[in-house]
């Protein structure tokens, strides 16, 4: 069974892509690589309204998982240990009509449970169409 997940928030300003990039840790307490999974879905939802407004889409493995823990992207100020996943939502996925927004990535895994990865935000609107 993976370990716990810890929910990452955010803001992030509405009908704008966004960078969703993590430290994901699979069976055994390690991390992550493609080979150790099969599939990953990414699904949209706007919380204010309860409606998926994107996906669920496949993603492709070998785009947003790493071999091994990326430590030297200025995108990651956590630690210095890294992340292994990286995934830019499109814009479209983030115009919605609510402010509060939650992107669930679902990993299944080649052996073992299926895993969830949430990351919640609230949505700073843009005013130019």
């Amino acid at each position: 069974m993976p370990s716990a997940v810890q929910v990452v928030t955010q803001t992030l300003i509405s009908r704008s892509g966004a960078i969703h990039i993590a430290r994901i840790y699979g069976q055994n307490n390690v991390p992550i690589n493609q080979e150790s999974l099969s599939s990953i879905m990414a699904q949209v939802t706007d919380l204010d309204y309860n409606s998926v407004v994107y996906g669920p889409t496949a993603l492709t493995i070998s785009q947003v998982v790493f071999e091994s823990l990326v430590n030297n992207d200025p995108r990651w100020t956590l630690d210095n240990i890294g992340y292994n996943f990286l995934w830019v939502c499109p814009a479209l996925a983030l115009s919605m009509s609510g402010e509060n927004g939650q992107t669930d990535i679902k990993f299944t895994p080649v052996s073992g449970e299926v895993f969830v990865a949430p990351f919640t935000y609230q949505l700073s609107p843009v005013y130019i169409p």
